[in-house]
C-alpha cells in the first residue's frame, strides 16, 4: 500500500485539495480491509 505521505506530497504537486486526498485515502483503506474480510470475499464470487 503507497504510503500516506507520498500521496500527499504527490498531490500537493498536482494541486489536489488535502482533503479530498484524506477521504480517497481512508476509503481505500476502508475498502482494502472490507476486502480481506472472508464474508465480504464469499459475497463477491456470488456475482
Amino acid at each position: 500500500m503507497i504510503n500516506q505521505n507520498e500521496i500527499r506530497r504527490i498531490a500537493g504537486s498536482l494541486g489536489v485539495d488535502p482533503m479530498i486526498v484524506n477521504h480517497d485515502y481512508v476509503l481505500g483503506c476502508f475498502l482494502h480491509y472490507l476486502s480481506l474480510q472472508d464474508t465480504v470475499k464469499m459475497s463477491l464470487c456470488k456475482l
